[in-house]
Parts: C-alpha cells; structure tokens; sequence
C-alpha cells in the first residue's frame, strides 16, 4: 500500500489513521507513506523571515497549506522522523525505513531539471542521499515504510 501525502490532513488524528491502517493490513504487509517534512517547513518559513510563525511550527508541529487560492487552504500536519518512527511503532508497526524526499532540487531550483544531463546526474545523487539519517532535514517530505508485524 502505498500513500501520498494522506496523515498531514489528520492532525491529531495521525495516531488514530495509523491504529486503522494496522487493523486492516495483514500481517507481514507494508505500507510506504509520505508525509510533509517539519523541518523543510521550519527552514522555509525562516527563509522568508517568519520566525514566529517558524518557531510555532517547529513546537507544534502545526501549519496552514500554502495555496494558490485560499479555498485549496487547509490545516495540516508536519513531522519529524522520530516523531513517525514514534507514531508507527506504538500503532504496532515495524519500521522498516525513512527517507527524505526530494534533498538537492527544491522548487526555486526546478529549472535545472529541464536540462536532461544535469537531471540524470540530479537523480543519481539524490538516490544516493535520500536514505543517508544526515540528509533528511534537506527533503521536503519524509517517506517511510513500515509492516505489520
């Protein structure tokens, strides 16, 4: 199973979301999730000089989506990976592993993607960092897997 993005809209409910993908996974199944990364979320807003609004996030955790349209708003969830790692093993998960995702190319550096070189050699970096523990603070989501015991 797999899921894209679908814990940060839980909120304190994150706990509970992972209590009922326990329930209804067989045993030996994994999951990959991906979440929202605090960290990237707090070194953003420091970057824009929003150190209250930074400072809030890194205590609580808690953030309004950033849209184009303030309709698409919505509160959200960031984590940190022990926070995950927390989270999964007291829903009686296994953890099996955490990456950050993406580390070297952010949204202000989108436009070296477009060169097909500098992409391939891009990507074969960020596979070799995005599991290393000392880069996950550079992904803007953390994708992790776990399975049923």
């Amino acid at each position: 199973m797999r899921s894209q993005d679908a814990l940060h809209r839980l909120g304190q409910h994150g706990e509970d979301a992972l209590a009922e993908l326990h329930r209804i996974l067989k045993p030996g199944a994994a999951a990959v999730l991906s979440v929202d990364s605090r960290i990237a979320g707090v070194r953003t807003l420091l970057d824009e000089g929003n150190l209250d609004d930074a400072l809030d996030l890194l205590r609580t955790g808690r953030t309004r989506w950033r849209a184009q349209r303030q309709q698409e708003a919505f509160d959200m969830k960031m984590f940190t990976p022990d926070e995950l790692k927390h989270l999964a093993e007291r829903a009686g998960f296994l953890w099996l592993a955490c990456i950050g995702k993406t580390c070297l190319v952010q949204r202000r550096h989108e436009s070296w993607l477009e060169d097909k070189a500098l992409r391939l050699r891009l990507l074969e970096r960020e596979e070799q960092l995005h599991a290393d523990p000392g880069w996950l603070g550079l992904g803007s989501h953390l994708q992790f897997a776990v399975q049923r015991k």
